[in-house]
């Protein structure tokens, strides 16, 4: 009866751990072919024609190298002599019958078992390298990440960067000619100037690319937008199938879906009212000013339709959540009642 009887037809990940498996048993030098792959005289498993099955078995012959340089002291010895008590207790046993045998003690794994063993080392090998992968990335690291206050970093080249609250800055590459990196959130930036090199931030479906400038950029709700204070800025999609060249007092949008918009003009007290925490608009709407309440305090607000549809002009101070949405619901002619840690609903006055 062969062993392969309980694996589902077109299993191919329990038939890639049977191969694994038998790979790991040893029974191709057996003689024993349980696979298309070995019938088609596949020796080694850097040949095999799926690639996470090359992947682990090259993780196992580095291991097993690897294992070899490890000195284990006394090991040899203790298995020696277990060898030599069962070989004498049976060797007795026979001698009688003037035969003479040997016995090798080898550990072993049942039968049935052997199976699950292989998924195991399967699986085991699989989240190995997915770690390994993630960490040993050298595109993307963590440089600064703002939390409930404003938090403010000089980087490499002596550009500094303001993280409003709840963003987070990646560094993507750091080389002489390019310093790439990614934004989440919203962030003033002050880049230094220097014509030997590229200074790019990605930010969603958006790319800044500067040589010396001041510009604001923020990424939320699928778009990114930024708004150039000082110098020039290229400002193109993450494809770079569009762009638009900024002169100052200019702003544009990329939306994931619609794509790069049309230059627009913009008030730079309003765009960086949030440096000195408080939140300028002029004839907005309400939803636009929550969605920025939102972000900038890390929580949820809910409004009905008619209310989200009313257009605002004025000034709240961004000191806490309740503050700020206890002044706008005045305006608004009702309060937001705080329903969760983080999570607030608007009420009608009565």
């Amino acid at each position: 009866m062969t062993q392969n009887n309980n694996i589902p037809p077109g299993d191919r990940d329990a038939i890639l751990a049977m191969e694994f498996g038998e790979l790991l048993s040893g029974r191709k030098r057996s003689g024993r072919k349980l696979s298309d792959w070995k019938r088609s005289g596949g020796e080694s498993g850097l040949d095999h024609p799926d690639p996470l099955f090359r992947i682990l078995e090259k993780s196992r012959l580095e291991a097993e190298r690897a294992e070899l340089e490890i000195e284990v002291r006394g090991q040899e010895q203790g298995w020696r002599q277990i060898e030599s008590i069962i070989e004498g207790s049976i060797e007795g046993s026979i001698e009688s019958s003037g035969k003479s045998r040997r016995m090798r003690l080898v550990p072993a794994i049942p039968a049935k078992q052997w199976r699950w063993l292989a998924a195991a080392v399967v699986i085991l090998a699989m989240a190995t390298l997915f770690l390994l992968l993630r960490t040993s990335d050298p595109g993307l690291q963590l440089l600064a990440e703002s939390g409930d206050t404003r938090s403010t970093i000089t980087l490499a080249d002596g550009s500094t960067v303001t993280l409003r609250p709840h963003s987070t800055l990646h560094q993507i590459a750091l080389t002489e000619s390019e310093h790439t990196y990614a934004l989440t959130g919203e962030a003033l930036f002050d880049v230094a100037p220097a014509s030997d090199r590229t200074f790019a931030v990605q930010a969603g479906p958006g790319r800044v690319v500067v040589a010396g400038t001041r510009f604001n950029l923020n990424y939320r709700e699928n778009q990114a937008r930024v708004y150039l204070l000082d110098g020039s800025i290229r400002f193109e999609t993450i494809d770079r199938g569009q762009e638009v060249m900024l002169t100052p007092g200019t702003a544009a949008v990329i939306d994931e879906r619609d794509g790069l918009s049309e230059p627009f003009g913009f008030e730079p007290e309003e765009v960086t009212a949030w440096m000195r925490d408080r939140l300028f608009f002029r004839d907005r709407p309400a939803s636009s000013i929550l969605a920025e309440l939102e972000h900038h305090f890390d929580i949820t607000v809910e409004a009905p339709p008619d209310i989200s549809r009313e257009r605002l002009g004025g000034s709240i101070a961004l000191e806490t959540a309740g503050q700020s949405l206890g002044d706008l619901g005045v305006v608004l002619g009702g309060e937001f009642v705080r329903t969760g840690e983080r999570t607030y609903a608007f009420r009608t006055e009565r």
